[in-house]
Formats: C-alpha cells, sequence, structure tokens
C-alpha cells in the first residue's frame, strides 16, 4: 500500500483518548494498523530503525577526546540504546505512553524512507539523540510536534505548516535536553580521579590480591558461618598474602605494636576488604542483568530533570570500568546479545 495513501488514512482516523491507530513500514510496505497492543507497539519501537546504519558502523568525525578510549562511539551509542528499550519496557504505562511510542516510530519511518533516497545522509545520530532525551520529555509534546511535521510533509497536507524552519525549532527543543553531554564526556574521558583506586578491583595492589582473594573464595561454600570464613581467610593470610604485603611495603608495624598485634590488626583490615568484595560479587551474581540495568538506569537516567543530572553518573560510572580492551570487547559483546535477545515478559 502506497505511504501517502496509508498516511492520509491515518490523519482522518483521529486518535481517541483511549486508543490509537498507527501507519507503519513493515517487510517494504506501509501499513496501517488499528488499535495496536503496547506489546506490538514496543516491539516495533525497539526494531527501528532496520535500514540505517548505526552511529558506530559508518566512519564519522569525532572530537579528539573520543579517541582516548576505543570504541568510544559503540559504547555510547550500546547505553543509550539499552537505556531506550529498557525504559519503554519499564516505563510504558497508559495511551500516552503509547502514543509517543507511535510518535517515535513514525519518524524513524519517515527517517528511513528518506535515507532510501538520498544516503548521503545518515540520520543515525538524529535517532540517537532522540533515544537519549526520550526518558526526559515528560509532557513535552516533541516528538508528537517532529511526527506530525514529517507526515504533513510526506503527504504535502496544504493545510499544515511545514516549512523547514520548523525543523530548527525541533532541533533546539531536543538539543535543550542533551546540551550538556560533551562536557559530561570530556570529563568521562579525563583520567580516573585518584579517589577511584580505592575501589577493590580498580586498586593496585589488586595485582596481587585478585589471586588469592579469588582462591579464597572458590574454598568458601555458600552456607559457612563467619568463623568459617574467617578460618579459610586466615589460612590463606599467612600462607600467601603476608608475604605479598611484606615485598610491596604495606606490612607496616606501627610504634610500640607486638608482632602478634601488627598481624591481627593488619589481618582484621584485609578480612574487611575480602568480605566486602565477596558481598558485591555475591550480590552481582545473585542480581539478573536486566535488574542491573534497570536499576542502573533508574539512579542515573530516567526521570531525572537535567542533562547534566543524567550523564554524569553514566559517564562517571565507565570511568570506573578498569577493562583491558580484550575485557571491554567481551563486555560490548555481552550487552548487545542481551539487547538483541530482550523480551517484554
Amino acid at each position: 500500500m502506497d505511504f501517502l495513501h496509508v498516511a492520509e488514512m491515518e490523519l482522518k482516523m483521529a486518535d481517541t483518548e483511549d486508543r490509537l491507530d498507527l501507519c507503519v513500514l513493515i517487510d517494504g510496505r506501509y501499513n496501517l494498523i488499528t488499535n495496536p497492543s503496547r506489546e506490538l507497539l514496543i516491539q516495533l519501537a525497539w526494531e527501528r530503525p532496520k535500514a540505517i546504519p548505526s552511529l558506530s558502523s559508518v566512519p564519522i568525525k569525532t572530537p579528539s577526546y573520543f579517541n582516548i578510549v576505543p570504541n568510544a562511539i559503540a559504547r555510547i551509542e550500546l547505553m543509550i540504546d539499552l537505556s531506550f528499550k529498557l525504559y519503554l519496557k519499564h516505563h510504558t504505562e497508559n495511551i500516552r505512553d503509547l502514543k509517543r511510542i507511535k510518535s517515535y516510530i513514525t519518524i524513524c519511518d519517515a527517517l528511513e524512507r528518506f535515507y532510501q533516497g538520498y544516503q548521503v545522509i545518515n540520520p543515525s545520530l538524529e535517532i540517537l539523540l532522540i533515544k537519549m532525551a526520550y526518558p526526559l520529555l515528560g509532557d513535552d509534546t516533541l516528538l508528537d510536534d517532529i511526527a506530525k511535521f514529517f507526515i504533513a510533509v510526506i503527504t504535502r497536507d496544504a493545510s499544515a505548516a511545514y516549512d523547514p524552519a520548523f525543523l530548527f525549532l525541533f532541533t533546539a527543543r531536543l538539543n535543550n535536553y542533551c546540551a550538556l553531554i560533551t562536557p559530561s564526556l570530556m570529563r568521562y574521558f579525563q583520567p580516573r580521579p585518584a579517589h577511584d583506586a580505592k575501589r577493590t578491583e580498580t586498586s593496585e595492589d589488586w595485582m596481587y590480591l585478585g589471586p588469592i582473594f579469588k582462591a579464597c573464595a572458590a574454598e568458601i561454600k555458600p552456607e559457612f558461618t563467619a568463623d568459617q570464613r574467617g578460618e579459610v581467610f586466615t589460612k590463606y593470610f599467612d600462607e600467601k598474602l603476608k608475604r605479598q604485603l611484606e615485598i610491596h611495603g604495606e606490612w607496616e608495624k606501627r610504634e610500640g605494636e607486638s608482632d602478634s598485634y601488627t598481624r591481627t590488626r593488619i589481618r582484621k583490615a584485609y578480612f574487611k576488604r575480602f568480605n566486602d568484595w565477596m558481598k558485591r560479587r555475591e550480590e552481582n551474581a545473585n542480581m539478573d542483568i536486566e535488574k542491573k540495568l534497570v536499576d542502573y538506569f533508574e539512579n542515573t537516567v530516567w526521570n531525572k530533570t537535567t542533562p547534566e543530572q543524567v550523564f554524569s553518573p553514566i559517564m562517571n560510572h565507565f570511568a570506573k570500568l578498569n577493562f583491558s580492551p580484550e575485557e571491554f570487547e567481551g563486555y560490548l559483546d555481552q550487552m548487545q546479545e542481551f539487547s538483541k535477545g530482550l523480551k517484554l515478559e
């Protein structure tokens, strides 16, 4: 069915308070879906856009500070995409939310239609900005207004004002939600603050602590009491850790201390570090990846009032990740596979 005909039908079928109708591109043909379900709308939004290359897959000129970390565009694009998908899944509750998804789908289909006719321009950045701003829109009708503009242009609706100058106004409104992303990104790519190194996994002494902690943890069963954990740790402390601390200058005897008191004090401090590390590891093991991401986005991206509030925590989070290039590639692959397999159930 011709898009012009279907879009004209959609314009004539005004959405009511409790229902909506959607003109959508499916398998190369435009179709009119009357009163689509929440599940169908979200799935259609997740799948869009189909024919437009991702931002990270095409050569683009990026600010020089992006080059400090490999695949910077890919990691930003991935996190924004996951935020968008999970936000739709966990924060789509009423007809207003569904109408906003409808507007997003209409915009993506229109941009895809334009891209197929003029592939010199890749609109993936515009789509990424919309995904980025989506959780922040509140009552703003920005996406509805853009969708109506595109429909008016495509249908050549003489009764609507579709002066291209409106695109400038839409862009300004959209950029208002993302205006402070650049300084946040710059802070992210700056060297990690010294205090971040105090985290066990990112501290300098993790090079020798890590193997000992991991070997010790392998002997600890879930049903062990605190005393049993302490016994296992003490064995590794006396047989392995004490020697490493002496080699690296961390075995400091204070003035007036006996040898036994020094051992007790240092063992207590490192046992606390070990327990804290074990607790974090156990909590992470018991929390599925989707819950981790939703909790993270709830606290950093969603329901914030300014872009500054949104992106500073995200960039701080990435700055604390102490990945090797190989580990980061594995992390990206894991997140991409999770995104592909995301389901509404």
